[in-house]
């Protein structure tokens, strides 16, 4: 429903025959900063995301992150790095490698904007142009039905949690 708002069809079905399907190359281009982050904690880096700036590191038109820009745009919003920018990428690509499943690293802020950008740029409609991130997730969120929330693991588990610790967060 939201990429048939805001996508334009055509540029959508062109990009799709030539990378695949939008949702795995959206996983694939935003991935790669859940995976920093979580190089960040387990090293103790103290690496910067906030307000980072998708456009130094996502190409739009391909839904590729480059991952030395994006090091190198986290390391420019970050303080005092002990850690070549080199060595940091290499961890990265071999986390990639050996991760799995992208699915399960992916921040859904990063996707959207990864979307939003891609909206923008290469396959939005007249009417993306001035998408804002807030717009779009909030529209993802709408899109997204109740029965599909619960059949998540995520669902699943805090209903169990709540459950076990006798509170109620899902109605």
């Amino acid at each position: 429903a939201v990429m048939a708002e805001y996508g334009d069809s055509d540029k959508v079905r062109n990009f799709e025959k030539r990378h695949g399907p939008i949702r795995d190359c959206l996983v694939r281009a935003a991935s790669p900063v859940g995976l920093l982050m979580f190089i960040s904690y387990r090293k103790g880096m103290n690496l910067s995301f906030k307000d980072l700036d998708f456009t130094f590191f996502v190409n739009p038109h391909a839904l590729t992150t480059d991952l030395s820009k994006l090091v190198a745009h986290v390391y420019s919003v970050s303080m005092g790095q002990r850690y070549q920018r080199g060595a940091v990428v290499d961890m990265l690509v071999d986390l990639i490698k050996d991760f799995g499943d992208s699915w399960d690293v992916t921040r859904g802020h990063d996707a959207v904007t990864v979307l939003k950008l891609a909206l923008r740029t290469s396959l939005g409609a007249y009417n993306s142009k001035g998408l804002t991130d807030g717009e779009l997730g909030g529209a993802l969120r709408l899109a997204y039905s109740r029965g599909a929330f619960e059949s998540t693991n995520l669902y699943r588990a805090t209903w169990d949690w709540c459950r076990e610790n006798g509170l109620k967060l899902w109605s």
